[in-house]
């Protein structure tokens, strides 16, 4: 809690340069004791979210406080395994787009959650990318599958 107070106080001595404040990783346990406290409530939590990670109670209680959600290792890691799961092959081949597409745009058509992918590898960059369509699934999530 120390560490945001002295993060709120930067915030507030540079308006001009801070734009806002984000967290990552705080669970609900933690959110409800800086909620309590904070003057400044942050504007997004960063946290793992991908189909064998929903995270709904975070998401839900985050998302009920006005804070964003931002999703990383949307793919499901190192490796990007949920990529290979048979289940996110088969419906990116009915949408007729790539698994990388089909796992990303799970969380990006939700509201309030924007999402990070990262590669180092160049045909993966090009293959998250080069599927120009986000819409597979028009809200509700992996539970809508």
């Amino acid at each position: 809690m120390d560490t945001y107070k002295e993060v709120e106080k930067i915030y507030k001595e540079n308006p001009d340069k801070i734009k806002a404040i984000g967290i990552s990783n705080w669970s609900v346990s933690y959110l409800e004791r800086l909620l309590k406290h904070a003057t400044v409530i942050p504007a997004i939590n960063q946290i793992e979210l991908h189909p064998s990670c929903t995270q709904t109670e975070l998401v839900e209680f985050t998302k009920s406080k006005g804070i964003a959600v931002t999703a990383y290792s949307p793919l499901g890691s190192t490796g990007t395994p949920l990529a290979r799961n048979e289940v996110v092959k088969k419906i990116a081949e009915k949408k007729g787009v790539s698994p990388y597409i089909v796992l990303i745009s799970l969380w990006a058509n939700l509201d309030q959650i924007s999402v990070l992918s990262k590669s180092v590898t160049p045909e993966r960059i090009r293959g998250k990318c080069s599927d120009s369509y986000l819409p597979v699934f028009c809200g509700g999530g992996f539970d809508t599958v």
